[in-house]
């Protein structure tokens, strides 16, 4: 994708997404924008509250997303902002990095057959940077802000 085109898409406030040509795209350092293919631009909204560690979520009305990517399971209903960059939709709470990070489950041999798919417009854009997300353990007490 045009990453200067997309640059210049209208911001969701200081989130790290854009809407571009009616697409929603999520910037992921080291990597630039991916096009959100799922999520839905008139539903979108981010959970951003100016803070640097709640810019990089958002949901729309069948998904929650850290980054570009969905965040299993979640209820964007009743998904709420708690601090720190977690989340929760009281059932489920994720911890979202508000850092990029190198995705480690994809290897250098794939990477670079991704890359020639891509370019060759027969595949997706690689993901090898990604805001890694981790599900906290069931608690009988809903977690909340301290």
């Amino acid at each position: 994708d045009d990453f200067a085109a997309i640059d210049h898409g209208e911001s969701y406030g200081n989130s790290i997404y854009k809407r571009y040509q009616g697409e929603v795209y999520a910037a992921v350092p080291s990597n630039g924008y991916y096009r959100m293919g799922g999520a839905d631009p008139a539903s979108f909204q981010t959970f951003d509250k100016g803070r640097f560690d709640s810019r990089q979520a958002a949901r729309d009305a069948s998904h929650v997303y850290c980054g570009n990517r969905v965040l299993p399971q979640m209820r964007a209903d009743t998904t709420r902002y708690l601090g720190n960059s977690y989340f929760s939709d009281g059932a489920l709470t994720y911890f979202c990095d508000s850092s990029s990070g190198l995705n480690r489950e994809l290897g250098r041999l794939d990477e670079i057959w991704q890359n020639i798919l891509y370019r060759a417009g027969r595949g997706d854009k690689p993901q090898t940077y990604l805001y890694p997300f981790l599900v906290l353990p069931a608690s009988g007490q809903p977690y909340r802000p301290l």
